[in-house]
């Protein structure tokens, strides 16, 4: 869900900035699920590689990865409220959440 709210308010944040086209959206969508299908190979991989037990299953995993979207909302919203300084703060913020978080 925070997948298709990131992809939307982009989109309105292109339209806000006048650089919105369809094209970009569907770009911008591809490019976040693939990073997400990536970032779920490559934490595979790491479980294989190293032989850890986990009882965390595929999804579990792309739950956990489906945080940062909620973050780079927050980013988003600082940014259009708040403009550079506050798109700065918030970046600073949020990673370090997700850091202590995950």
């Amino acid at each position: 869900m925070a997948f298709i709210t990131y992809v939307l308010v982009s989109g309105a944040i292109m339209g806000i900035q006048s650089r919105f086209s369809p094209e970009l959206l569907g770009i911008l969508s591809s490019e976040a699920l693939g990073w997400l299908l990536l970032e779920l190979l490559v934490f595979m991989l790491c479980i294989y590689v190293f032989n850890i037990q986990s009882h965390l299953s595929y999804l579990d995993i792309v739950a956990f990865s489906g945080y940062k979207f909620v973050s780079m909302l927050v980013v988003l919203a600082a940014y259009v409220s708040l403009d550079r300084p506050g798109y700065y703060f918030a970046l600073v913020y949020v990673s370090l959440a997700l850091a202590f978080f995950l």
